[in-house]
This record gives structure tokens, C-alpha cells and sequence, in this order.
């Protein structure tokens, strides 16, 4: 059987909880879709780089109005085993958030 991970509705943050990811006070489970206050459209978390930036992937809206995942799930997945390599290479195994 295969493990399936919940995921919470897109979660619309605030500033204050930018300010606490970017800290590390706060994550997101790797996936998990959510809102820049600044945006008006989701992201996808895919962790926190070791200097505190947000690393995710972006949507946008295109010529006809709907949002697109920039790079589409290829991209995400890239991005999740660049991820994963990092912190294999920091000595802390997979990283989950």
C-alpha cells in the first residue's frame, strides 16, 4: 500500500508567517501548496535553503487567465532531489521540510 501523505488546503500566509519560515519557526511539509500575501497566485513549498530563503515553485497566470505551475511537476520534482542532495551532502539524511 502506498504511503499517502495530507496535505491542508492551500494555506494563505501572512507576512508575520513569511517572516517565520524564513527563521525556520515555521515550516511546511514538502508540496504543500500555499500563498504569498503579496500573490495572487500559490506555490508549492519545496523547503528552506540554509542562508533562510523560501525555496518553491511559482505559478502564474497565462494568456487565457489560468494558473500554470512554472515548469509544470518535472520542475518540482528536480527541484525536491536537488533538495534532497543538499541535505544528504549537509549529513542531516532527507529532508522533509
Amino acid at each position: 500500500m502506498r504511503n499517502q501523505t495530507s496535505f491542508k488546503p492551500t494555506i494563505k500566509l501572512t507576512v508575520e508567517d513569511v517572516d517565520k519560515l524564513h527563521s525556520g519557526e515555521m515550516t511546511m511539509q514538502r508540496g504543500q501548496w500555499f500563498q504569498l500575501p503579496w500573490s495572487d497566485t500559490p506555490s508549492r513549498w519545496v523547503g528552506r535553503t540554509p542562508s533562510g530563503s523560501i525555496w518553491a515553485v511559482h505559478t502564474y497566470r497565462n494568456k487565457q487567465g489560468r494558473v500554470v505551475m512554472d515548469g509544470g511537476n518535472r520542475r518540482f520534482a528536480a527541484m525536491c532531489g536537488a533538495e534532497d542532495k543538499r541535505h544528504r551532502r549537509e549529513g542531516h539524511g532527507t529532508s522533509t521540510g
